[in-house]
């Protein structure tokens, strides 16, 4: 079902389309401050103090900035322009800033100590193998972890430079403990430079298949 929109906030929507093209031609920086990592709000606050302090709203010149860099193909909200970054970049430019907004919000979370932030390394660690152990999986010893990590060290395991867990997961086919590339792709992210250190200790150098 179609949102109604109010006269006051399609106003709005048409000012905001209004300001996208003089934002691209006024403040071409724009497009590199997003590019870096500035948010859309705060690219706002910015124009407000380089020549758009005229507009009272941030929240209208917020949009402003978003259909400077999207650009608009809606007619009924004003001429139509194309935006100052590819569609298809500023996606993966959206994708990118939310990932580092969920890693600010995780880290100050450690640092309050709250939810599962709040828990050890070692209260996390018998959380997973109590979840793993719930749902049927066969749980990683430090066996297996030391023989994936230095498979994914050895170049005929790489694409690229890269760890191939595909590859990884065929060598481990034909042994008695044979791995899905999820599960190798999950093991190797998860896995601490203080486990790695400790293993190091535990085992040296070699794979054990």
């Amino acid at each position: 079902m179609a949102r109604n929109i109010g006269s006051s906030e399609l106003m709005s929507m048409k000012l905001a389309v209004a300001l996208g093209p003089k934002i691209q031609e006024r403040r071409p920086e724009v497009r590199e401050r997003f590019r870096a990592g500035e948010s859309h709000v705060g690219i706002a606050r910015y124009l407000q103090g380089s020549g758009f302090g005229h507009i009272g709203s941030v929240s209208v010149l917020e949009h402003g900035v978003a259909y400077s860099l999207t650009g608009n193909d809606n007619r009924t909200l004003g001429p139509t322009y194309a935006g100052s970054i590819p569609r298809k970049e500023y996606g993966a430019l959206v994708k990118q800033h939310r990932e580092e907004a969920g890693r600010r919000t995780g880290l100050r979370m450690v640092k309050e100590g709250r939810g599962a932030h709040g828990l050890s390394h070692e209260e996390l660690s018998a959380a997973a193998k109590k979840a793993a152990l719930a749902r049927g999986e066969r749980l990683w010893d430090d066996r297996e972890t030391w023989t994936i990590l230095q498979l994914a060290k050895d170049k005929r395991f790489q694409n690229r430079g890269r760890p191939s867990h595909v590859k990884i997961e065929k060598h481990l086919k034909g042994t008695e403990n044979p791995r899905t590339r999820y599960s190798i792709a999950g093991r190797l992210k998860c896995t601490t430079p203080e486990t790695i250190e400790r293993l190091e200790r535990k085992y040296g150098t070699a794979p054990f298949v």
